[in-house]
């Protein structure tokens, strides 16, 4: 019974060193992931046509938690543009906070973040965000 009782100690305090190990290890790992900055971003140029930027919206599942013009989870189309004015010198700032998600903007729930979405891509959503007109695509207004 000696013997069992101390193969069964070293064996929890094997466990508990391996369990601390691998906690150090993924608080490193995500204290040293890095966020995206506006200087990892290259301005794209966009093009006459976002149309693109609409369908890249629905592909990536954005209207999960936005629509046009009411809030769900997040704010609305209608919002992001009224509160940036239509201002297109606000696709760096707004292309970071999506890849890097964020929270405190619109609220207290928290946007993921989205750094597996490409940021040519983003920018150009972002780009149809602000250049569209009130309820432009609700086709109940």
């Amino acid at each position: 019974m000696g013997k069992t009782k101390n193969i069964l100690v070293l064996l929890f305090i094997f466990a508990f060193v391996i369990s601390v190990a691998l906690m150090i290890l993924h608080t490193t790992k995500v204290a040293n992931e890095k966020k995206i900055s506006e200087t990892d971003i290259v301005l794209i140029e966009l093009p006459d046509d976002l149309s693109e930027g609409e369908s890249l919206i629905t592909e990536s599942g954005c209207m999960i938690c936005h629509q046009d013009s009411s809030k769900s989870v997040g704010p609305s189309w209608d919002a992001i543009n009224e509160r940036y004015k239509g201002d297109l010198t606000q696709i760096l700032n707004l292309t970071m906070k999506v890849k890097n998600g964020g929270k405190g903007q619109w609220g207290e729930i928290a946007m993921t973040n989205h750094s597996h979405l490409k940021s040519d891509d983003i920018q150009l959503m972002i780009a149809w965000i602000l250049s569209r007109k009130s309820n432009e695509s609700d086709p109940k207004k």
